[in-house]
């Protein structure tokens, strides 16, 4: 079973977060694409605001800086819905 360093996907109630094995290099490399430490909720996160099209551009530099350092892993928003433990289709609460 695949089970990489760092996942990066979209909470349906938090935006895009990064998480996982997250060291030093890591760490700078996130912040260097866009991404924020959240300290509520000990991970790296797309800042809240952020334009779609900017998350986007996050996530790829993101993706691109980490390719090969690490094993990296994007979530649909589905999925990653999902692993936040929101059924499918299911809105998160207001």
């Amino acid at each position: 079973m695949f089970c990489p360093d760092l996942i990066i996907g979209r909470h349906p109630v938090h935006g895009v977060l990064a998480d996982g094995h997250v060291d030093g290099v890591t760490v700078l490399l996130l912040e260097q694409a866009g991404f924020v430490y959240d300290e509520g909720l000990g991970v790296h996160r797309v800042p809240a605001g952020t334009s779609s099209d900017a998350e986007q551009h996050c996530v790829q530099r993101a993706m691109t800086s980490l390719s090969g350092r690490l094993s990296v892993a994007y979530l649909s928003d589905e999925l990653a819905a999902e692993a936040a433990g929101f059924a499918h289709q299911q809105s998160p609460p207001a």
